[in-house]
């Protein structure tokens, strides 16, 4: 079966028109999502590269250091058939600002493709302007549950946020590189970084794409403060000349 054939086809359709607020996971239900060394997130987008944030690395990692983590759940305690794979290359955007976090994309190039299984399958990539404006979106990761406290879950965590307009995003961050998400309570946090933010194409094909990679925002879920996020259907480009093509949509 093709990338295209596999994409944006889990079952978190379930999470149409319904807020959750820091719930735990169910295995299978996010296979897109990796853990990039137990530091940050990342999302698998083909069989053998990882989408994630640019300022996860400083650049002077050596890429077979790093531990990838595929189709696990529980991070305090994987599965014994999670996949764990070290990196080939680690390609952050060549304009990152580690300043402003404008241009906040990097792509990891894995040690060997991996096999797609229930639990193991790539999220589909975006077409430019793929971003339905005032729709739910879900963002996951294993990152701190409260600003500033070391209360790390062990199971994954979901949480649906509205993506917000450009007008307010505008106060927060550069939109031609940059979109927001906000629900008032609900956010993500830190060890969140370089996870997905995945809605359903507004494009028709009713997959779910990787719209946001978790970049930055003020401490965690501050009312009136969104969460920033990288604007992926601005990079398809950018990704699509690292990787080799595309995925689907």
């Amino acid at each position: 079966m093709s990338h295209a054939d596999e994409c944006g086809i889990a079952p978190i359709s379930v999470k149409d028109n319904r807020i959750v607020n820091g719930t735990d996971a169910s295995l299978g239900e996010y296979p897109y999502q990796v853990s990039v060394g137990g530091f940050c997130g990342g999302s698998l987008i083909k069989a053998e590269w990882v989408l994630t944030a640019a300022h996860c690395f400083d650049g002077s990692e050596n890429p077979a250091n790093l531990r990838i983590y595929l189709g696990m759940l529980n991070i305090a305690s994987p599965a014994s058939d999670v996949v764990i794979l070290t990196a080939k290359a680690i390609i952050r955007h060549e304009s990152f600002s580690q300043f402003t976090f404008a241009n906040d994309i990097a792509v990891i190039q894995l040690s060997s493709p991996v096999t797609f299984t229930d639990k193991i399958k790539p999220i589909c990539l975006p077409q430019a302007d793929d971003i339905a404006f005032g729709e739910n979106a879900v963002v996951t990761g294993w990152g701190t549950r409260e600003f500033a406290t070391s209360d790390f879950p062990s199971i994954l965590q979901e949480v649906a946020l509205e993506v917000t307009n450009d007008t307010f995003c505008s106060s927060f961050g550069d939109t031609t590189v940059s979109l927001c998400a906000y629900t008032p309570y609900k956010d993500s946090c830190q060890g969140d970084s370089g996870g997905p933010l995945v809605a359903r194409s507004c494009k028709g094909s009713g997959r779910w794409v990787v719209v946001g990679i978790v970049s930055y925002g003020v401490e965690c879920a501050k009312l009136g403060f969104p969460g920033v996020y990288t604007r992926v259907p601005n990079y398809v480009n950018w990704i699509s000349e690292k990787t080799g093509g595309t995925s689907c949509t």
